[in-house]
C-alpha cells in the first residue's frame, strides 16, 4: 500500500544507526542519516494521493528535522539544516503543484476523470449518511463502508499513477536550494523559518547574502516546543477572549522577544519585509500582532506566509490573463432551515451574517467587472456554474467548516437548500477535495469567514487547511482567518483592504511591467501589492476608535505568492 517493502524495511535500521552514532559523537551519524533519507525519498513518490503519500511521509519526516538540529549544533552548518528542513516540509503539496503545472491529471481521458469524480462523490455521500445516522450501529456500518471507499479511491489514484506513462515517468521536484531562494530576496527582505523537533525548535533566518541557524532546546527550564505551544495558546486566548489591550500587548511582547527580537537586531533592524514559514503551533500565530513594547510588528514590517520555501516557485504567478475582476459570494443566513449535510455540520448552528451583504456590495464598487452572489443565489451548484478561471479575485463571505479528523471534509458552507442542491448532485458543502479540483487563475482568494486558516497539523506537511486546497487549484495567494471573526469589523477591514489592493496593484503592475511580463522579463516581487494592502487595512483598524483590538484585525493572514 505504501512503498516497496524493500525500502521501508531498511529505513528504521538506518535511522537507528544514525542516532546511535550521534550519541557517541561519531560523524558516521551523518552518513547513516543520508542513507535513511535516500530510502525515504525513494518510497515517497511510489504512491499517489495526499492520504497515502503524506501517511507514508509523516512516519519519517521528523527525522529530517532531528538531523537538521545536529547540523546546527555539531557542525554550525545552517545551509545543510535548511536543506533538510525543506526536505521535510510540504513535500506532498509541492509534488501536487508540480503535477498541476505539467497538467498531468487533466491530460487523462474523460472516462477516467469521470470515474475519479464518481468515486469522490461516493465518499461524500457516505459522510453525509454517517452524519445523519440515527444509531451507533448505523454509524459503525457506514464507517466501515467509508474506509473501503477511501481505500478504493486512493488505490484508483495509484492505478492511474502506475498506468499513465506521463505520471509514471514524472520527475518530482527537489527542495529549493539556498542560492535559489536567496536570489528571490532583496536587501530588505528575510525569510524566517521555524521547525520543531520532538522537544526543541530550529530557527532559520535567510537573507539575500546570509543564513543563520539556531537550535533552542529549552526556555526557562521547559522544553522549547512545549514552552512555545503554551505561549502561543495563551496569546491567542487573550486576543480571542477580548482581554485588555495592555494584557494582549504584554503577552505579545514575550513572544516577540522569543521569536523576533534577535532576528531584527542581528540584521541592524534593516529588514522591512518578513516572510514567515511556520511550523507546529506557530501555524496558528498571527505574527503581525507581536508587540515590541511600542508598536505591533505589522506597523513596521510587511508580513506574509508560506507553507515552505520550496513550494514558492510552484505556486502560480499573479497577473494571469482573466476576463473578469471579482466574484464575491455572501451567505448571510443559515438560521432557518435544516442543514444540507447534517446536524453536526448544521448550518442552523451557524450565526447569521447580515453584514456580509454590505461587505460584498462595498467591495464590488471598486471593480469595473464583478459578479455578486447573495442569499438564495448562493448554492454550490450556482457557484460551479460559473467559469471560476475567468476571475482575478474570488471572495467568499460565508461560514467555513474545519474537520480536524477528516481534513478532506473541511470546506465552505454555501447553501441550506438540500432539495435544490440534490437536483444537481451537490450538497451545499464545497469541501477541500472539490476545491482542489477547481481550475483557478485568481491572484487572490479571500476567505472572509471564521477559522478558515485552521486545520489539522500533519508531520511533514504542516497545516492541512483550505488555503492549501485553493493554492492547489491554482490561486496565487489566499487570505484566511485564524479565529472566529466579527462580521461588522470584518466588513470594514475588507472594504479598506480592496481599495488599497487595487491602488497598490496599479502602482506595481503598470504598463511597463505588463509589457515586461508579456515578454517574460518581469520578476514578480515576493512582497507584492496584496501584502501591502493587508498591512494598510490592519494599520487602519489599529487606529480605529472601535476596532483597534487585535481580535478585529489580527486574524487575517496572507499565504502564497
Amino acid at each position: 500500500m505504501y512503498a516497496d517493502q524493500n525500502y521501508t524495511a531498511q529505513i528504521e535500521p538506518a535511522m537507528n544507526l544514525a542516532r546511535a552514532h550521534y550519541l557517541s559523537d561519531s560523524d558516521s551519524a551523518f552518513y547513516y542519516a543520508d542513507e535513511a533519507f535516500a530510502l525515504i525519498d525513494s518510497g515517497r513518490t511510489t504512491v499517489a494521493g495526499l492520504t497515502f503519500r503524506s501517511g507514508f511521509y509523516r512516519e519519517h519526516a521528523g527525522f529530517y528535522n532531528e538531523v537538521a538540529s545536529w547540523y546546527i549544533t555539531q557542525k554550525n552548518d545552517a545551509e545543510k539544516a535548511f536543506e533538510l528542513v525543506e526536505a521535510a516540509k510540504a513535500r506532498v503539496l509541492m509534488d501536487e503543484l508540480a503535477e498541476a503545472q505539467e497538467n498531468v491529471y487533466t491530460a487523462l481521458d474523460e472516462s477516467t476523470l469521470i470515474k475519479k469524480q464518481q468515486k469522490a462523490k461516493q465518499i461524500d455521500r457516505v459522510y453525509q449518511q454517517m452524519e445523519q445516522a440515527q444509531s451507533e450501529e448505523e454509524v459503525q456500518a457506514l464507517k466501515r463502508e467509508l474506509t473501503d471507499l477511501e481505500f478504493e479511491y486512493q488505490s484508483f489514484l495509484n492505478e492511474i499513477h502506475s498506468g499513465n506513462k506521463q505520471l509514471k515517468n514524472f520527475t518530482y521536484p527537489q527542495p529549493i536550494e539556498l542560492a535559489q531562494i536567496q536570489r528571490l530576496l532583496n536587501s530588505e527582505t528575510a525569510i524566517l523559518e521555524y521547525t520543531f523537533t520532538e522537544n526543541g525548535v530550529i530557527q532559520l533566518v535567510i537573507t539575500q547574502n546570509n543564513i543563520r541557524g539556531t537550535y533552542i532546546h529549552s526556555f526557562e527550564g521547559m522544553d522549547a516546543k512545549a514552552f512555545i505551544t503554551e505561549e502561543v495558546r495563551s496569546f491567542r486566548t487573550s486576543i480571542i477572549e477580548g482581554e485588555e489591550i495592555t494584557e494582549v500587548q504584554k503577552k505579545g511582547t514575550a513572544l516577540y522577544e522569543t521569536l523576533i527580537s534577535s532576528v531584527l537586531s542581528s540584521n541592524n533592524n534593516s529588514l522591512s519585509n518578513i516572510v514567515i514559514v511556520p511550523d507546529g503551533p506557530l501555524s496558528f500565530l498571527p505574527f503581525e500582532a507581536l508587540f515590541n513594547g511600542t508598536t505591533y510588528l505589522v506597523e513596521d514590517h510587511l508580513i506574509k506566509y508560506l507553507p515552505s520555501a520550496s513550494i514558492y516557485p510552484y505556486i502560480q504567478s499573479p497577473h494571469r490573463i482573466t476576463t473578469k475582476g471579482l466574484l464575491a459570494l455572501a451567505g448571510s443566513g443559515f438560521e432557518s432551515e435544516q442543514s444540507v449535510t447534517s446536524p453536526n455540520l448544521s448550518q442552523a448552528s451557524f450565526a447569521s451574517l447580515p453584514s456580509t451583504l454590505l461587505e460584498v456590495d462595498s467591495i464590488a464598487t471598486n471593480f469595473e467587472s464583478s459578479t455578486i452572489l447573495k442569499n438564495e443565489e448562493v448554492t454550490e451548484a450556482s457557484l460551479k456554474s460559473h467559469d471560476l478561471s475567468n476571475f482575478q479575485f474570488l471572495h467568499f463571505a460565508t461560514h467555513a467548516n474545519v474537520d480536524e479528523v477528516n481534513p478532506s471534509r473541511s470546506g465552505l458552507l454555501l447553501s441550506k437548500k438540500a432539495d435544490v442542491e440534490s437536483l444537481f448532485g451537490e450538497d451545499g458543502h464545497l469541501n477541500s477535495r472539490e476545491i482542489s479540483n477547481l481550475q483557478l487563475n485568481a491572484d487572490l482568494v479571500t476567505l472572509s469567514a471564521c477559522n478558515t486558516g485552521m486545520g489539522p497539523l500533519v508531520t511533514g506537511e504542516g497545516l492541512i487547511g483550505l488555503q492549501r486546497s485553493f493554492i492547489s487549484a491554482g490561486a496565487s495567494s489566499v487570505m484566511v482567518s485564524l479565529w472566529s471573526v466579527f462580521d461588522r469589523s470584518t466588513s470594514k477591514f475588507m472594504s479598506i483592504f480592496y481599495r488599497s489592493l487595487l491602488t497598490h496593484r496599479k502602482d506595481e503592475y503598470g504598463l511597463w511591467n505588463q509589457t515586461m511580463d508579456w515578454f517574460g522579463f518581469y520578476e514578480h516581487p515576493m512582497i507584492d501589492y496584496k501584502t501591502k494592502a493587508i498591512r494598510d487595512a490592519k494599520i487602519s483598524l489599529i487606529n480605529h476608535p472601535y476596532y483597534n483590538h487585535p481580535v478585529h484585525w489580527a486574524p487575517f493572514i496572507l499565504i502564497g505568492k
